[in-house]
């Protein structure tokens, strides 16, 4: 006798695995979050009074009061979101559009920074076109950034140039492919860093960060 499966025995089952990836996708978000949170305390203690702010498992907010002003910031705030791993339609959307985690950071630095800067994946043909119609932004070549799939705008060009320079930039970018943007505002004394986010990836990330500020 054929086995026939009926509409509510679908849905049923259906049900299940959304309750099941529901589950498991929290689960993890929360175990990673975890993870993140102390690692910014294990590493970031001797040099900032560190803060957070979480929002449930999609995310997490860290502020950083530095004590240690060598970093070249007073203070630095990270945005940490996870991608929706408890929602079934995640894994066919991460196949079709290779979603990462993301983090935003925002850095508020104590020197003055002399240009306004902002650098960006090629990938990212909206904000390449917004630059390039910017009032008083113009296009860098500096060797080596654009070879690793980026394009550099700024307002001082000389300040910019050195900038890069005494970051080392170009090997950063070589080394480190995940980010997505760095933005300078010399209005506001702000760095902004934008990146895909993996796990094993952060401290390279922050390492990446604290060089900025070292360079204004």
């Amino acid at each position: 006798m054929a086995f026939v499966v009926t509409d509510v025995e679908v849905v049923v089952a259906l049900g299940v695995v959304l309750i099941i990836v529901y589950i498991i996708g929290s689960y993890w978000k929360h175990r990673t979050l975890t993870r993140y949170a102390h690692w910014f305390e294990s590493n970031m203690k001797d040099r900032a009074r560190v803060q957070f702010h979480s929002f449930g498992h999609a995310g997490l907010r860290i502020r950083c009061e530095m004590q240690d002003r060598s970093t070249g910031y007073r203070e630095l705030y990270f945005s940490l979101s996870l991608g929706a791993r408890e929602n079934l339609m995640y894994y066919p959307l991460f196949m079709l559009t290779n979603d990462y985690d993301r983090v935003n950071c925002w850095g508020i630095v104590e020197g003055p920074v002399r240009s306004k800067l902002r650098l960006n994946s090629l990938n990212n043909k909206k904000l390449t076109e917004y630059s390039e119609n910017e009032p008083n932004m113009r296009k860098l070549n500096v060797r080596g950034i654009e070879e690793s799939g980026y394009i550099v705008f700024a307002s001082d060009t000389e300040a910019a140039t050195k900038f890069l320079e005494r970051s080392n930039m170009a090997s950063r970018l070589a080394e480190f492919r995940d980010i997505e943007l760095v933005e300078l505002d010399s209005m506001s004394s702000l760095i902004r860093v934008v990146s895909k986010l993996k796990g094993e990836k952060l401290p390279d990330f922050v390492k990446f960060v604290l060089s900025l500020g070292r360079a204004v």
